[in-house]
């Protein structure tokens, strides 16, 4: 679980990084971000392909939130960002589970 996405110096893979080093420990990512700092707005779930978008408003705290399928015609740079993180996930998956990773290669 990673947090505070939305602070002017958050960095996605430099938190990873983080993780890896210091934890010792390999993060799986379920969601990305979109955006990052002031720029961003939400989060995409790398299983069910739903955009969670905030829209920020003064008072809020976040419980309020539109969902709704990531699609082509909505970010193209998006699109291919979780296309990878979504590929990034499957292969962690597999080299956790030989059995899952069998049902890949077959």
């Amino acid at each position: 679980f990673l947090n505070k996405m939305d602070k002017p110096a958050a960095d996605l893979n430099f938190s990873l990084e983080s993780i890896r080093l210091k934890l010792k420990a390999n993060p799986v990512l379920l969601q990305i971000p979109i955006g990052s700092g002031r720029n961003f707005t939400g989060v995409v779930d790398l299983l069910t392909n739903q955009k969670l978008v905030w829209q920020p408003s003064p008072g809020e705290d976040g419980r309020v939130f539109e969902s709704k399928v990531l699609t082509e015609v909505d970010d193209q740079e998006l699109l291919q960002a979780v296309s990878e993180a979504r590929a990034a996930l499957v292969e962690q998956v597999a080299d956790l589970d030989d059995e899952f990773a069998e049902l890949l290669l077959t």
